[in-house]
C-alpha cells in the first residue's frame, strides 16, 4: 500500500482529519492542547499505537490473499476462503471503528484527530511505520499530518527520559524517528506540516506559520494561555532504571 495508490479527493478548505506525528517529551501535549482551542477541532491525546496494529493487520490480510488466494479455492486448503476477503474493505471498515469507538468526536467537529509518540525504532520496525502513515493517509480520506520533532538533547533530559534511557539511546531513538518524519514529509507534500519545539518554546508567534497552514487563527491571549498552562504529567516521578536494565531494553530494541 502506497500513498499514490489513493487519489484522494481532498476538501482543500477543512481537512477531515488531522494528526499529530511525533515522540515523546517533545512538546507534543501543548501542541495538542492549542488545536483543540481552535473551534469545532478535536484532536484526542495517545492511545497505545493501536493505528500501528490496524495498519499490521490490513496488511496481513493483503498478504495473504496475495499469497495464498489462488490456490485456496477448495475446503481442503488450509487458506481456504482466504480469496474472499476483500483488503480495502477490511482496512475501511477498521478505520471506521477506530473513528468512532477510539476518535469518538463530538458531533460538530469539523476536524477530528490524535496525536501519538509510538512510532519510535523501539516501537515499530520501519516498515511497519510506513504501513502506519500510509493506513491513515488512505482509509481517512482529506486526513493531514504534523510531525512535531525536539532537539535530541532536551528530550533526553526531559521526563522518563533522563532517568530510564541513556543519552546515546535517546539520541538514536530521536534520530531514526527525524528520518522517518522527513520520509513521510516529502511523500505527503502539502498534507504535511514540520514543526519543531524551539519554533513555539517560549514563543507565542512560533504557531504562526501552523495556523496558516490549517487556515485557522487563534488569538493572543489563548496562546499565552495554552502555553503558560501546567501540564497535568509535568510533575510525574519516574523512578530510574539501573544500567543493566537500561541494556536489556536497548539490546531488544535494536537487535
Amino acid at each position: 500500500m502506497h500513498l499514490t495508490d489513493q487519489a484522494q479527493s481532498v476538501d482543500e478548505a477543512r481537512p477531515s482529519y488531522l494528526f499529530v506525528i511525533t515522540y515523546g517529551r517533545s512538546g507534543s501535549t501543548v501542541l495538542m492542547n492549542l488545536l483543540n482551542r481552535i473551534e469545532g477541532y478535536c484532536i484526542k491525546g495517545e492511545n497505545h499505537g493501536i493505528v500501528n496494529e490496524l495498519a499490521k493487520a490490513t496488511h496481513s490480510v493483503l498478504r495473504a490473499r496475495a499469497d495464498f488466494g489462488k490456490e485456496a479455492s477448495a475446503p481442503s486448503s488450509p487458506w481456504f476462503g482466504i480469496a474472499d476477503i476483500d483488503p480495502e474493505a477490511f482496512g475501511a471498515a477498521l478505520a471506521r471503528v477506530f473513528e468512532r469507538s477510539v476518535i469518538a468526536a463530538p458531533h460538530g467537529t469539523r476536524v477530528a484527530g490524535f496525536k501519538e509518540v509510538r512510532y519510535s525504532p523501539r516501537d515499530v520496525s520501519e516498515a511497519e511505520y510506513d504501513l502506519m502513515i500510509d493506513f491513515l493517509a488512505k482509509y481517512f480520506v482529506g486526513s493531514r499530518f504534523i510531525f512535531n520533532t525536539r532537539n535530541w538533547e532536551e528530550v533526553a533530559n526531559s521526563g522518563w527520559w533522563r532517568n530510564y534511557w541513556s543519552k546515546y539511546t535517546v539520541k538514536r531513538i530521536v534520530e531514526v524517528s527525524n528520518q522517518r518524519f522527513s520520509r513521510s514529509i516529502e511523500r505527503l507534500g502539502d498534507r504535511s506540516f514540520l514543526i519543531d519545539y524551539s519554533d513555539y518554546k517560549n514563543n507565542p508567534t512560533g504557531f504562526d506559520d501552523l495556523l496558516d497552514w490549517l487556515g485557522e487563527s487563534v488569538s493572543g491571549d489563548v496562546i499565552q494561555e495554552v502555553m503558560s498552562e501546567k501540564l497535568s504529567h509535568a510533575d510525574r516521578v519516574f523512578r530510574p532504571r539501573s544500567t543493566k536494565d537500561r541494556m536489556k531494553r536497548f539490546v531488544r530494541k535494536f537487535q
